[in-house]
């Protein structure tokens, strides 16, 4: 073989490369969803497991949790974990729970993966959490915001001075979105407004004068946001059968003017039947809660003219859930997380140490702590908690306490 044939092969061998490394379409791996059930009390999970684009084949919907005591609706995810608002219990209060797959079966319906994460609410309509690790709850029943914050780092929002307000004066708040620093509540009943919440002088709330404002025309029964990725966002109407997009196109810091609220998708080619909540979908556009018509759908601008209006841009996702109300995306857990805090760091050894892996004590949870420590932190806080660990010290910490744990002969 010459140069010249060496070459050229080279070459032909590079184009396939390139060819398979960037594919003209985007071949996305399947992303597994939750979607609660109001009254049916359930999380069910959907996955498009075989890429036709639904999860309406078997075994593309299962169970993930049940024996909920109260009505649910709104959920929010983290890395390994779910919180779901619950209401109605007996006494008439509402409360926020906490779900885990603790031993990774792909379900939270064993012992152990349920816990209450705050409680004493008198309704929780929608959970979000905020990146500086604050969450806020929205309470129907009396127009207030709750924040919640996790001050002693034990788990659960249970303790004193760990639900604050927030904001009041929201007539019926329901669903929320965190953008930025704003957290935007709208109102969910008849001539309601979205309302933008700014802690403007960091004193933990929005309850002084200018840190709510009314940055959209009224509609009726707002009930689901999302953000659109671009500053803007979708929200739904449960009685209009709609769901709008708001854009601040002129700078001025609401939607407020003409053209910045537009009808996305409707009735006519998407056949909505109450609207409620939302989640971007990992292949394109967004899943919607179709909750009347019991189905979940997708919905994308195929033809990119700024809207999902035409015919075949609202499709038929997933059905036959009872009462769906919300959707989020289910986020795996890392290997060796134990505490499921997105991280995997000196806390999750701690947790090894003392039993509290999936596989108590077990060589294979110890080596997946290994195999991952460091991720999902930055290296200068990897760092500064305890250094890498190697292989060498795996193996002789495995054993030092393993000897511990031997009972005595005497």
């Amino acid at each position: 073989m010459n140069i010249r044939t060496s070459v050229n092969n080279a070459k032909v061998w590079a184009m396939i490369l390139v060819t398979v490394a960037v594919p003209s379409e985007c071949v996305c791996a399947s992303q597994a969803y939750l979607v609660s059930e109001e009254f049916g009390r359930r999380l069910w999970r959907i996955e498009d497991l075989n890429g036709d684009g639904d999860a309406l084949d078997a075994g593309e919907q299962t169970l993930w949790a049940d024996n909920f005591v109260g009505n649910l609706l709104g959920m929010e995810t983290t890395v390994g974990a779910v919180y779901v608002t619950e209401n109605g219990l007996p006494g008439g209060d509402a409360r926020v729970v906490r779900l885990i797959d603790a031993n990774r079966d792909g379900d939270a319906l064993d012992e152990g993966e349920w816990s209450i994460w705050a409680e004493g609410l008198a309704a929780a309509g929608d959970v979000v959490r905020a990146e500086a690790g604050n969450w806020f709850v929205s309470d129907f029943v009396n127009h207030q915001v709750w924040q919640l914050l996790d001050q002693n780092n034990d788990g659960d929002a249970l303790d004193i001075g760990e639900i604050t307000l927030f904001g009041s004066g929201i007539s019926d708040p329901f669903a929320l979105l965190v953008q930025g620093n704003s957290l935007l509540v709208p109102s969910s009943g008849v001539n309601g407004q979205v309302h933008r919440l700014v802690d403007l002088n960091s004193d933990g709330d929005a309850l002084d004068i200018g840190e709510i404002q009314v940055i959209t025309p009224s509609f009726t029964n707002i009930l689901g946001l999302l953000d659109d990725g671009s500053g803007g966002f979708y929200f739904s109407s449960l009685s209009e059968d709609t769901v709008y997009h708001a854009s601040d196109r002129n700078g001025d810091g609401d939607m407020l003017d003409v053209a910045e609220v537009l009808s996305y998708a409707d009735t006519v080619f998407g056949l909505l039947n109450g609207p409620r909540g939302m989640v971007s979908y990992h292949a394109g556009g967004f899943l919607l809660v179709d909750s009347l018509n019991d189905q979940i759908k997708w919905v994308r601008d195929i033809t990119r003219d700024h809207d999902a209006l035409d015919m075949g841009e609202v499709v038929l996702f997933a059905s036959g859930i009872d009462g769906p109300v919300d959707i989020v995306a289910l986020l795996s857990g890392l290997p060796g997380d134990f505490d499921f805090d997105g991280d995997v760091d000196g806390r999750d050894f701690l947790l090894w140490q003392r039993g509290r892996s999936p596989r108590p004590l077990s060589v294979a949870d110890l080596q997946d702590w290994q195999d991952n420590y460091g991720l999902g932190t930055s290296l200068t806080t990897t760092l500064a908690v305890v250094p890498e660990p190697s292989s060498v010290a795996i193996c002789w910490l495995l054993g030092f306490f393993l000897c511990q744990r031997r009972p005595s002969s005497h």
